[in-house]
Order: structure tokens, then C-alpha cells, then sequence
């Protein structure tokens, strides 16, 4: 309806325009391919404005095709330079980052992303693929598809930092067969969420609608530690409380997100977790499924409409900032998930009157102690703070679970609960609150 909607209003604004080429966001922006440039017409949520445009001419060489894309980027097939460019729709730049296709010395087939490889060695190529048209695909993962002559080039893409992960040339029907059984195929199972065949995300009439031992190892599950005992609800079956160590950790981020209007009717509810996807593609966290879940925003949409509501977020850790992975898959590319929160809160939230709240089960990293010599540990607790400290900076609110939401948790999952008062479960509480309050009233300055 918003894309409609954008059309429409497009073409009664300017009947006389003509282009080859025209793309719509979900957001109801539009795009268009007019005299080498690419003009951009849409409503200015930061400035209150109905509809705005703008002109994008700065790198560009013969425009062919365009699509938009996650995080507020807009991808260009470039045929004047035989170039990919992305663009990233918040600044006024040239583009972020460019991508070539073609073939080495010995025929092989080579995708270069110049973000990856600032200066790139053109003489790496002895022939180059002219790019065409460019599409996303539907779904959490975005990935983009450029056709070149007869081929299809399958790239999946990291749009938090608008580059390149992995690409795969598409030239058979095999070759599509692979990939529609792929994601299936290489996606780690074991998750909490327990659903990878499509979104990783559990929606319907009840996300919560789980067993008292996956309540467990989701959001309840209490480690042992220096100032909290061991407390399981049933240690036999708990994905944690299986491994037999006391002190472990749940590794997979959960969220359980309730989106409610101004009233208190709830109108949106989802379970997410994070997916970890092979040795070529880097881990997808839960917090970017959401973002990009086409049912998450559009009930946030609604809330946009109404001018005010409430996005209540249970999370059994904090959101990741510049996440490496601390002792293991450190080739994964850094994760900034408290900073693609705070993205989304200033534009889809603030200016509406939205409130963003995360209820924190457990805190990662930000309580650990480490040795002299452990220098990476060190700046994952250092960074673990850091995008807390952002997060409350910017207006996200960060709370400890109380004995309130954990009444709630509880009830939209149908368990029972051992009591609250003076337990392990109420402590970490106390402890998370704690933390939480010292971080928050810490100067900003003290973290850079």
C-alpha cells in the first residue's frame, strides 16, 4: 500500500517524468534512473516534511538499473564504468562502495568489493562482466541478484556494512536447485528459536508457546557465578543446564519482541535467535532478522501512524557491539547490533513518539574478569559496555527483569515459576540493575 501510494503520488506530483528505470522502497521512497542521475522522492521522516527529493549524481557514469536495499542503501548497475555502486541514502556521498565482476588471467570467475580491498588491483581482471539489472531478494537475508549477459551472480551481502560476504555465479538449473535446498543445508539447527528453515523467526498466534526446559535456556536459566548461585527449572533438558558446567553460558541471543499501541493492545509478537550459516557467510544475528522482518515494521509503521506505542524487547543477553566473536570464528566480520538499534530508534521511533525498551535476562562480557595478557577479552568487555552506554545515551531504555515481566514471560509462555523473592533468578536481577545504573550514570567521555 505504501509503495502504491508513492507511485501515485509521484506521478501527480510530476506527470511529465520519463525514465528507464524506477525502484520503491518499502518505506514508499522512490527512485528513478533520469538523465545519468538518480533522483530520489520521498517523505523526510528527521524533518517533517510530506515529500522531498533529491538529486544523486556523484560517482556516477551511465546508471542501467537500481534497487533498494537494508539499512537505508540503494544499489546502482552502472554500465559507464562496469560497476556496482551502493549508496548509502543517509549521507550526501559518492558511493560507499563499489563492486567489479569479471575474470582473472586463468578464466576464472572474480567478484571484488573495493570496501574489502580498498585499492583494488584492476589488472587482477583481464576481462570485465557488465552488470545489468540488480533485484533483492525477499526475506531476512537480502541477498542481492545481478544479471550479466545470460548469467545470474548471487551475492549475499552484510548491509550493516554495505559489503560484500560471498558471491556465487548461477548458470544452471542445478544451479538454482542449490540454492533454493542451500540455506537448509548449511544453516547451524541447535538454536533456540528452532525454526531456520525460512526467517528464523517464530511468529503466529503464540512465539511463546514453549516448554518449560526451552523457557529455561532462553530467558530463565541462572550461571553460577561470584555473586549468583545455580538455578535451572529442569537441568535434565535445558540446553544450558545439559552441559553439566555450572559456570555456561547460553551462546544463542534470543529475542522475544511485544509490540503494543498507545491503549496496551498488543499488536505484534515474534520470537527471534541468532543463525549461524557456514563457513562462507558470516553469523546473522537476531536483532537484524527483526529489523528487516516485513511484519516487525509494518506493525512499527502503525505505531508511526498513531504517533506514539511501545516496542518491549526480552533479550537473554545485551545487543552485540563490534562483535568478533572472542576465542572462536574470528573471521567473522564485526557485528554492531546496539548500533543498528540506535540507527532505527532515532528514524523509525523517536521522531513518533515510540518507545524502545530491552528487558535484559542476562549480561555478556560486560561482568567478566580477565587476565593481563588476554587483550581481546578485554576489549570485548570494554566494547560490551560501550554499546550499552550508546544505548541509554540515545533514549533506548535498558532494564533488569523484574518479578513484573518475568510474571509476564511466564505467562505468555505457560510456565510456572519457582518464587521470586530471595532467589538466584532475583539476584542476577539485582546485579543486572546494578550494572546497568553505574554504566548509565558514567560520563559519555569516559568510554572513548
Amino acid at each position: 500500500m505504501h509503495a502504491l501510494m508513492a507511485v501515485l503520488s509521484a506521478r501527480q506530483m510530476f506527470p511529465n517524468l520519463e525514465s528507464d528505470r524506477m525502484t520503491i522502497s518499502k518505506q514508499g521512497q522512490v527512485a528513478i534512473i533520469k538523465n545519468g542521475c538518480i533522483e530520489l522522492y520521498g517523505r523526510d521522516v528527521t524533518c517533517g516534511i510530506p515529500w522531498v527529493s533529491r538529486k544523486i549524481s556523484a560517482g556516477l557514469s551511465r546508471p542501467y538499473d537500481l534497487c533498494f536495499a537494508p539499512n537505508d542503501a540503494l544499489v546502482v548497475s552502472d554500465v559507464g564504468d562496469n560497476t556496482i555502486k551502493i549508496f548509502d541514502l543517509t549521507r550526501n556521498l559518492p558511493p560507499v562502495n563499489q563492486i567489479i565482476i569479471g575474470h582473472d588471467f586463468f578464466g576464472r570467475f572474480i567478484v571484488l568489493d573495493r570496501s574489502n580491498v580498498p585499492h583494488v588491483n584492476m589488472r587482477a581482471l583481464t576481462t570485465f562482466r557488465i552488470p545489468q539489472n540488480v533485484a533483492i531478494s525477499p526475506g531476512p537475508l537480502s541477498q542481492l541478484f545481478v544479471s550479466s549477459s545470460t548469467d545470474i551472480i548471487l551475492m549475499n551481502m552484510d548491509w550493516s556494512k554495505l559489503s560484500l560476504v560471498s558471491y556465487l555465479l548461477i548458470c544452471s538449473p542445478l544451479d538454482w536447485r542449490l540454492l533454493q535446498f542451500n540455506k537448509r543445508l548449511v544453516c547451524d539447527n541447535v538454536s533456540s528459536v528452532q525454526d531456520h528453515k525460512n526467517s528464523h523467526k517464530v511468529g503466529g498466534f503464540n512465539p511463546m508457546a514453549i516448554t518449560e526446559a526451552q523457557f529455561c535456556g532462553m530467558f530463565y536459566h541462572v550461571t553460577e557465578t561470584d555473586r549468583t548461585g545455580f538455578s535451572c527449572l529442569e537441568q535434565s533438558k535445558c540446553n544450558v543446564g545439559i552441559r553439566g558446567d555450572r559456570r555456561k553460558f547460553s551462546e544463542t541471543v534470543v529475542i522475544y519482541v511485544r509490540i503494543t499501541e498507545k491503549n496496551g493492545r498488543l499488536l505484534f509478537q515474534a520470537r527471534y535467535g541468532n543463525c549461524y550459516e557456514g563457513v562462507y557467510e558470516s553469523t546473522t544475528h537476531a536483532e537484524y532478522f527483526m529489523l528487516v522482518d516485513d511484519d516487525f515494521r509494518q506493525a512499527v509503521n502503525m505505531l508511526q501512524d498513531q504517533n506514539g506505542g511501545d516496542i518491549n524487547l526480552f533479550m537473554n543477553k545485551q545487543p552485540c557491539c563490534r562483535s568478533t566473536g572472542h576465542g572462536k570464528k574470528t573471521d567473522l566480520k564485526v557485528k554492531d547490533c546496539a548500533q543498528d538499534l540506535i540507527k532505527f530508534y532515532k528514524v523509525y521511533c523517536l521522531p513518533h513518539g515510540i518507545k524502545l525498551v530491552i528487558n535484559l535476562c542476562q549480561l555478556y562480557k560486560i561482568g567478566m574478569s580477565h587476565s593481563p595478557g588476554e587483550r581481546s577479552l578485554a576489549a570485548d568487555i570494554e566494547n560490551a559496555r560501550l554499546g550499552v552506554k550508546m544505548m541509554l545515551f540515545y533514549g533506548i531504555e535498558l532494564m533488569a527483569m523484574r518479578k513484573d515481566t518475568w510474571k509476564l514471560l511466564a505467562e505468555a509462555a505457560k510456565v510456572n515459576l519457582p518464587a521470586y523473592q530471595d532467589s538466584d533468578r532475583q539476584k542476577l536481577d539485582q546485579y543486572i540493575n546494578l550494572v546497568l545504573s553505574e554504566i548509565n550514570r558514567a560520563p559519555i567521555q569516559f568510554y572513548y
